[in-house]
């Protein structure tokens, strides 16, 4: 009989038996133990990550030449729910965010060269829950254990230059049932832990359920975890999710933690706008309902914003169209026709988007001013001499201006209908109502390869024909719209900055990245910062037309002799201009056609005209 070491057990694959009672392991109830919360199984493995196996790929992305390995995806993300997992791998560490500056009213400042004026404010760790009690660094008797880039328990110190736990961020809408990834770390290796793990909800206002219990049997097992939210109650106060288990005396101890995001729902309009140029080529309406809902599903729900589809548009333009800014900026030089075609196409997206947004609102003021035309005709005063219509049924706006400009002293008169319509085009383009026109090119390209593009907190994207049903490209530019800039600065010549520094790609998923391959195709999230942001732009808005507190009462501005004019909740001036010039223009003609000798009479109508302007803005937005 061969002569066994009793010390070695372990070689004949017997372990945990300790004959001598001096075993310095400890049991699984005492080792070090953590618990992470992930979207989907395959963020909990690591995923999206470099594809360091593979060759590097050249790039040209945004006019710029860069290697970088294949991106492999985390493809179990279906990027209805807002999710933000702190990685340092990914977004750096002490990375700062940056502001853009804003004046008073809310709007940006930007300096002499029309560029946004910004402000470091605080580093992407700031919008995480942390615990001292928790450590991506696991200390077992004198082993040191740590997470790794990927999720795995490797033993050594850990290479992070921050070991804190920053709890994960989720935003799920109301209504609405997710599960994602809970992962167990625990440095005892064993195959049957059977660690029971219990969590605890902060503040249950606007969630149904979550999982209260989860059963692990091995180190880094994944387990699907379910919260619920509820339909009709919204979450306004962040709320945590703790995770516990029992230690040696039967106390709970802390072992991981989530962060349920505030969920309020915002509801902006999307107003799909067929654009041609020379030639309408639509037989049937345009159907953007499946784009509008992958914006939603993809993107938007992330932050708890719904767009909703408004009326679709149709917007013809010529070679003369130009913005009401810059009469010199004329459509046609920037249009040429794409070779071999009948479409067209333009290396200055950016000039085209800022003439269509001219053609579009200017559209829209002259609708307006075509309904108070109708409604002036049908507007009786009495003058002090007699009784009849404010503007004769027989004249257009235009007519009764240019009838009183042939008068002495009255040849501005021929200005002002133009007048009127910039004042509205300026209200209507700043209202703080939220809906949002994209311009889908129907026979117009970029020669550029651009295939939309959009402007920082700016009503209104250029979606060129090649990129009509790009979701993620859309997104990418609503983006924009809702106040977000990229998440790198780009390199010289450009002076366009980012909201955070990082490295073109290097985010690998982030929505507001350029990221390689079919443009789109790797966009999975936004981060809290941009969630947040977005949130907040989209609390300056109002998403009803009767929200909007008009009010018809004294301006406040330095005038000799102050007057009524149409006031919004957001104070914009551009109303108050509008106010004041229309019915200058209405009296002032009257007054002189009619060789009115008492000018104040029509002062006291005042109120009720404008009264009537509020009323036709507001079916104009009602009926969208």
């Amino acid at each position: 009989m061969n002569d066994i070491g009793i010390r070695d057990l372990g070689d004949i694959g017997i372990a945990g038996i300790d004959v001598y009672g001096t075993d310095t392991k400890k049991t699984s109830k005492d080792t070090p133990k953590l618990l992470m919360f992930f979207r989907s199984e395959d963020q909990a493995k690591g995923l999206p990550k470099e594809d360091s196996k593979s060759s590097k790929i050249e790039y040209t992305i945004g006019g710029i030449k860069t290697k970088k390995y294949p991106i492999k995806d985390d493809t179990k993300y279906n990027q209805s729910f807002g999710f933000d997992l702190f990685r340092e791998n990914l977004m750096g560490n002490n990375e700062i965010v940056y502001k853009v500056d804003e004046d008073t009213n809310g709007d940006y400042i930007v300096d002499t060269n029309q560029k946004h004026k910004e402000s470091a404010t605080k580093n992407l760790q700031s919008f995480f829950d942390s615990s001292s009690k928790l450590t991506l660094e696991l200390i077992d008797t004198k082993k040191t254990f740590y997470i790794d880039e990927e999720f795995i328990l490797k033993k050594g110190t850990s290479p992070l230059k921050d070991k804190s736990y920053y709890a994960p961020n989720i935003l799920i809408k109301p209504g609405k049932q997710v599960i994602i990834s809970a992962k167990f770390f625990d440095t005892d290796s064993s195959s049957k832990l059977n660690q029971t793990v219990t969590f605890k909800l902060s503040n249950s206002k606007g969630i149904e359920s979550v999982t209260q219990v989860l059963t692990f049997n091995q180190n880094e097992e994944i387990i699907g975890f379910n919260i619920k939210t509820k339909a009709n109650e919204t979450i306004d106060t962040q709320a945590t999710i703790t995770a516990f288990i029992k230690d040696s005396s039967n106390k709970d101890l802390e072992i991981g933690r989530l962060t349920i995001l505030p969920n309020k729902v915002y509801e902006p309009k999307l107003i799909f706008v067929d654009v041609f140029y020379k030639k309408n080529t639509l037989t049937t309406s345009s159907n953007y309902s499946n784009l509008a809902n992958d914006l939603n599903n993809k993107s938007f729900n992330q932050a708890s914003i719904n767009f909703n589809l408004a009326k679709n548009q149709i917007l013809n333009i010529i070679d003369t169209d130009f913005s009401l800014k810059d009469p010199t900026n004329t459509l046609g030089k920037w249009l040429v026709q794409k070779t071999g075609t009948t479409d067209y196409e333009t290396a200055k997206t950016d000039d085209v988007l800022t003439i269509l947004k001219a053609k579009f609102f200017e559209n829209i003021a002259i609708l307006l001013l075509n309904e108070i035309e109708k409604s002036m005709q049908d507007f009786e005063v009495n003058d002090g001499v007699i009784t009849r219509k404010l503007l004769p049924k027989d004249k257009t706006l235009k007519d009764w201006f240019f009838q009183c400009s042939q008068l002495p002293g009255n040849s501005k008169a021929t200005k002002w209908y133009d007048t009127l319509v910039v004042n509205l085009h300026d209200y209507i383009s700043s209202i703080k109502l939220g809906f949002y026109p994209l311009f889908m090119c129907n026979n117009i390209y970029s020669s550029t390869s651009v295939l939309a593009q959009g402007l920082v907190w700016s009503k209104g994207l250029i979606v060129p024909k090649a990129g009509i049903g790009n979701t993620m490209i859309i997104a990418h530019e609503l983006g924009h719209n809702l106040g977000l800039r990229h998440t790198f600065d780009v390199p010289n010549p450009s002076t366009e900055k980012g909201d955070i520094k990082i490295g073109m790609i290097d985010t690998l998923e982030n929505i507001m990245d350029y990221l390689p391959d079919v443009p789109g195709t790797h966009s999975k999230n936004f981060i809290t910062y941009q969630l947040q942001k977005m949130r907040e732009n989209s609390e300056k808005l109002k998403y009803n037309i009767d929200d909007m507190g008009y009010k018809i009462e004294k301006e406040k501005s330095g005038a000799s002799f102050p007057t009524n004019v149409i006031k919004d909740f957001s104070n914009n001036k551009k109303i108050e201009t509008f106010s004041n010039n229309i019915c200058l223009y209405l009296f002032k003609s009257y007054e002189d056609i009619y060789n009115l000798q008492n000018t104040t009479k029509l002062e006291s109508y005042r109120d009720k005209i404008l009264s009537i302007f509020v009323d036709i803005i507001k079916n104009y937005f009602k009926n969208l």
